[in-house]
């Protein structure tokens, strides 16, 4: 697995855009070691006409346009050894990149390396984002975690990469969708990013993240849990579940051992993984969805602390998860006289109070129940719940 992607070891189907000033210095040093352009031809295996419009960077295509012309890693590899120029040095004067299926080609400097930004996209393009041959999507509801994708991206090559932002409003919701050509696909399919659907094929976590630094980790968590994980108020715990086919099921339990490996590094004891559920899609094929838990109060503070959420509401949830474990397990008067104090203002709903207090809804309607058994306030039950002062 790749943890950097260079000249080198970059596909064969890539197209480069030289400077021109390089460019024009790389054909003139081919043809100080080659003599005539016929005789350079003849090594790398284009005609002289085809070479001269290559060196010129420009040729003459469809409907007499004039068009940029790039180089084919294949020829540029052959014109390197020619000319004796090292590959870092090439490398320096590269001002954009083209995979031979995407559309145009981006200014992407190499080498490409391994990084935190490029750990979050790899876990948002194992959670919420999709890798095709010709694109990448990611889809969310939150906006933030869109431009935060967008964010890391742009860092991770070092440069604005165009994309397109597509806004879907739904019945309750509106749901965003970033697309990106198809070189960024590929490029982190070579980083570890499954390519097409996740359902039906095996992936695990990518060695330089597995074995990577806690930041590069917890960025990675951190991305997929925004995507794939939901905070329980109820049960007090973060639950990540994913599914596969049934046959794969082996391939996912793998996987998501990886996590927990990842999570056990950062200090924080996940729980087992355990089969979830079992079911059939409409084609009729068997899928099995497996998950783990992330519980306890010590472990949620260590998750909150040293991985966290980038996701507004699970930031929210988490909070109100250990403010909750705070105050039912050590100072609950404090919590009923600030929830008396509240009412002295006058009627509230179990709502209202649990945002005063800034608890989850059950804990706060836990304490409403104690003080109205302890006959400390009212209780109205038609329609919404009220709570007032007793008197």
């Amino acid at each position: 697995m790749n943890n950097s992607i260079n000249l080198q070891n970059i596909s064969n189907s890539y197209f480069f855009k030289l400077n021109d000033h390089f460019r024009i210095e790389l054909f003139q040093k081919c043809l100080k070691y080659s003599g005539k352009w016929k005789n350079l031809a003849k090594r790398v295996g284009y005609s002289p006409e085809r070479l001269r419009s290559i060196k010129n960077g420009k040729c003459i295509g469809k409907g007499k346009k004039i068009e940029v012309v790039l180089i084919s890693k294949p020829l540029l590899l052959k014109l390197i050894k020619i000319s004796k120029i090292p590959f870092k040095e090439v490398e320096k004067h590269i001002l954009e990149i083209r995979k031979n299926s995407a559309a145009k080609p981006i200014p992407i400097k190499l080498p490409i390396k391994s990084s935190i930004f490029l750990a979050s996209v790899i876990g948002n393009s194992l959670g919420d984002g999709s890798l095709r041959a010709n694109y990448f999507i990611y889809g969310n509801t939150e906006l933030a975690l869109v431009k935060k994708l967008e964010n890391s991206i742009n860092h991770t090559f070092n440069c604005k990469i165009n994309s397109k932002l597509v806004k879907i409003t739904r019945p309750g919701k509106e749901f965003y969708t970033m697309v990106y050509p198809g070189t960024i696909s590929d490029i982190l399919n070579k980083f570890g990013a499954p390519l097409n659907s996740k359902l039906t094929t095996e992936f695990d976590v990518p060695k330089w993240i597995r074995y990577g630094n806690k930041d590069i980790k917890s960025a990675f968590v951190r991305s997929l849990f925004d995507d794939e994980s939901h905070v329980s108020r109820r049960d007090k715990n973060i639950v990540i579940n994913m599914s596969k086919e049934k046959k794969l099921e082996k391939s996912l339990k793998r996987f998501l051992n990886s996590i927990r490996s990842i999570i056990k590094d950062q200090g924080i004891e996940p729980n087992k993984v355990t089969k979830f559920r079992e079911y059939s899609c409409s084609k009729g094929e068997k899928r099995s969805t497996l998950a783990f838990t992330i519980s306890g109060k010590d472990n949620l503070i260590k998750y909150k602390n040293v991985i966290g959420f980038n996701h507004p509401k699970k930031i929210k949830d988490i909070n109100t998860v250990l403010n909750s474990y705070k105050l039912i397990c050590y100072k609950p008067d404090k919590v009923y006289d600030k929830i008396v104090t509240f009412l002295s203002i006058g009627s509230k709903t179990t709502e209202e109070v649990s945002n005063h207090i800034n608890r989850d809804l059950e804990t706060a309607r836990i304490h409403l129940n104690l003080l109205f058994k302890q006959e400390k306030i009212n209780k109205q039950s038609r329609g919404p719940t009220v709570w007032s002062l007793g008197g």
